[in-house]
């Protein structure tokens, strides 16, 4: 219990002051302005990991070059610390500390929604996915890529993360766990909230691109130098 605890209040240290850097950054932004670029920065990490495990998976010789990319650690390990600190964060720059239940309520969050396991992910997975490829099919064939793996990948990581990342600021606005599933999960919702995941999983594989290639190079060289197809 105790290891626990002072676990979170390294975790919550760290989102102060993430949330206050922030702050300093651009002292004249309301909260949620600050929330919303906290959102989007946490969304691309996770979409940009989405796509370059989904890479590392299928293409020989790239798994210790994704292992590099997300510090050594494990995709669910590494995508489970970004959804926590994205809710810390969240309820740091709303200037509340997480009690005790609502901890454990951002850990049901993380469990519902980071996995990506949830039937909510897999249709929002799914729904981003499809026009992700379709709008970078051609592009990501060119390169040898499986556009449509690479899409869902990115799609869900990026899905549950905005998911937790959404619940957090309805939570701390005010707004009760029937609420929010009203305003996100409804049909209505979930349309909302994909046209909105559109961008940012486009940008994710494009920055997942530029993450692995050298400078002046693009993902597709690196691939073919580590596969030897390579002839030029």
């Amino acid at each position: 219990m105790a290891a626990k605890a002072d676990a979170f209040e390294l975790a919550w240290e760290k989102a102060q002051a993430a949330a206050q850097a922030r702050r300093d950054k651009q002292p004249d932004a309301e909260v949620t302005e600050l929330y919303k670029q906290l959102l989007r920065d946490k969304c691309l990490r996770a979409g940009t990991l989405g796509a370059a495990t989904s890479v590392a998976s299928l293409i020989p010789g790239l798994g210790a070059i994704a292992s590099f990319a997300i510090d050594g650690i494990g995709d669910a390990a590494y995508t489970a610390e970004l959804q926590q600190d994205l809710a810390l964060t969240t309820f740091a720059l709303y200037g509340r500390k997480p009690n005790e239940k609502e901890r454990l309520r951002i850990v049901g969050w993380i469990a519902t929604f980071g996995a990506g396991g949830s039937e909510l992910i897999e249709q929002v997975g799914k729904m981003v996915a499809r026009q992700l490829a379709k709008n970078l099919a051609g592009r990501l064939l060119r390169r040898g890529l499986p556009f449509a793996e690479v899409a869902y990948s990115t799609a869900t990581h990026l899905a549950g993360t905005y998911f937790v990342g959404r619940r957090a600021q309805l939570y701390c606005i005010g707004l009760s766990d029937a609420e929010s599933e009203i305003l996100l999960e409804s049909e209505k919702g979930v349309k909302l909230q994909v046209r909105r995941m559109k961008k940012l999983a486009q940008e994710s594989v494009e920055a997942m691109e530029q993450r692995f290639g050298m400078p002046g190079r693009t993902l597709a060289i690196l691939f073919r130098k580590l596969t030897g197809s390579d002839k030029s």
